[in-house]
């Protein structure tokens, strides 16, 4: 997904059904969103940093 500061970690949230992250700072343009469901309806999460 792509997304805007105050966006991708709603979204990401909203995916997960769970409150895991807060908007990022406006200066923050340096974080990946990895989200992937598993077969067995699991997420592995991952933030990198780029």
């Amino acid at each position: 997904m792509v997304g805007h500061s105050n966006t991708t970690p709603a979204l990401a949230n909203l995916l997960l059904n769970e409150q895991r992250f807060n908007p990022l700072p406006e200066t923050e343009y340096g974080k990946i969103f990895i989200l992937r469901r598993n077969t067995d309806s699991t997420w592995k999460v991952e933030v990198i940093d780029y």
